[in-house]
């Protein structure tokens, strides 16, 4: 998120210039909140938090992809990965799960709730049981990789699919990150969820779901002054 400020140096992650408008200020804001270690900080409290809280879900693309979001709040319990919101007719699906924080569930539910909560794979679970208790979605998991924290999911998948839930999305294996990652595609769109994001099929965008955290203490910065 917010490129233009935070890049990659070496094997740590920094800021390479201060925000200078608005727009990079609430990018830089909405990294520090999707930050899965907390590492990213404001020299000064800033009431622009409060404003930039309400932002997630975010949409990713309304012209291109209408109805997906980006959630935030990367857990560090999921390894960072990235979760997405799918608003749909017959009932929202949430991919992995983002971390648990009461603002997020609220703006969740405003856009509808979740009907499943699509878990790709036993790395991205996080806070799934906390989502499934608020939202009252199915959780849905490879049953190979099905652990004792994920023994009570509603769903799980056997064999090597193609599995549907409802009329628009097909789960698919895709053997990968783990050995029974799977993904979920919707009829008639040009985009494919996988283990690590979606792809649009047409112009071969990847939006990646995880974001490193090395062993020991990952940061993106220790203090970003705005």
């Amino acid at each position: 998120m917010a490129p233009e400020i935070f890049t990659r140096i070496d094997e740590q992650s920094a800021v390479i210039k201060q925000p200078s408008c608005e727009e990079e200020r609430i990018k830089a804001l909405q990294a520090l909140l999707s930050c899965p270690t907390s590492s990213i900080h404001t020299e000064k409290p800033t009431k622009k938090i409060l404003e930039v809280q309400k932002m997630f879900p975010l949409p990713v693309d309304e012209q291109t992809l209408p109805g997906v979001y980006h959630c935030g709040y990367h857990s560090e319990s999921s390894y960072g990965a990235t979760s997405y919101l799918v608003t749909h007719p017959d009932g929202n699906i949430i991919v992995d799960s983002p971390r648990f924080m009461e603002i997020l569930v609220r703006n969740i539910e405003k856009l509808g709730g979740a009907r499943y909560m699509f878990l790709t794979h036993k790395d991205d679970v996080g806070d799934h049981e906390k989502w499934a208790k608020r939202l009252r979605c199915e959780r849905i998991l490879h049953s190979g990789d099905v652990e004792g924290h994920t023994a009570d999911v509603e769903m799980q998948l056997y064999g090597d699919g193609p599995w549907s839930i409802g009329t628009d999305f097909d789960l698919i294996h895709t053997p990968g990150h783990t050995e029974l990652a799977c993904n979920s595609r919707a009829s008639g769109s040009y985009w494919s969820w996988t283990f690590s994001g979606f792809y649009l099929v047409g112009i071969l965008l990847l939006l990646r779901s995880s974001v490193r955290v090395l062993e020991g203490n990952e940061v993106f910065l220790d203090f970003v002054k705005f």
